[in-house]
């Protein structure tokens, strides 16, 4: 068995955030935040040349990116009654 390094917490901290991005009303806030701190998970990840944490950080920002983006649409419906 072979010991992997733990995530950093900023991937960590993607993952869950755009995880609940998919709740009402937390998607609008969560989802943008996800990306963002993901992104910068994924750059930190690189520098500090780390082996886990990967699906992690790219699962945190495709799911923010989805949760905002159902809740921003969702949100235009009710608002305008299109």
């Amino acid at each position: 068995m072979s010991k992997q390094d733990p995530p950093n917490g900023w991937i960590l901290c993607s993952y869950y955030m755009g995880v609940f991005s998919v709740l009402p009303v937390a998607g609008i806030i969560l989802g943008p935040l996800a990306v963002v701190v993901g992104i910068y998970g994924l750059i930190q990840k690189r520098k500090k040349k780390q082996d886990s944490g990967l699906w992690m950080g790219r699962t945190g920002i495709v799911v923010g990116m989805l949760g905002s983006g159902i809740q921003t649409i969702v949100l235009y419906i009710n608002i305008f009654r299109v």
